[in-house]
């Protein structure tokens, strides 16, 4: 059976995906996320990825620690950690300068105005957005 033009808008063109997650393979990354079983799906597409998961931090003050501490190739950063709002964890990443990937619930309206122009993903989204907005503000492993 032929396929339908219909069916042939869904077909993802798996050697471009692979590819991309390829160039990602080694980043050090850190999940900043409250969530468990959010930050559990990150581990496994940053797993795919073969991205270096340097921690999972849910907790304001863990995630300030790690990201004054640790290596760091980029940072997925969610913005509310149990109510707290994770800007002081932004911070100090612009101040090292490590690239971070803001996730919200919340479209870019409300993202304070001062980090309004950094990259961000509004949740839901999926493993090709990551993939994407990951390519475009994390800069090549150096290892790779």
């Amino acid at each position: 059976m032929e396929p339908t033009k219909e069916s042939k808008k869904h077909v993802r063109p798996v050697s471009i995906v692979i590819d991309s997650e390829a160039s990602l393979a080694g980043l050090r990354i850190l999940i900043v996320e409250d969530m468990g079983l959010i930050a559990h799906e990150l581990r496994l597409m940053l797993d795919r990825m073969d991205c270096h998961l340097v921690g999972v931090a849910s907790r304001l003050d863990e995630a300030t620690r790690l990201a004054r501490t640790e290596r760091l190739d980029g940072v997925l950063l969610d913005l509310s950690l149990s109510g707290e709002d994770s800007y002081p964890v932004a911070e100090i990443l612009h101040e090292r300068g490590i690239p971070f990937i803001i996730m919200s619930g919340y479209d870019t309206s409300y993202i304070r105005s001062d980090w309004a122009s950094e990259a961000h993903l509004q949740k839901p989204f999926d493993h090709d957005e990551l993939v994407k907005m990951m390519l475009h503000t994390f800069p090549p492993a150096k290892d790779a």
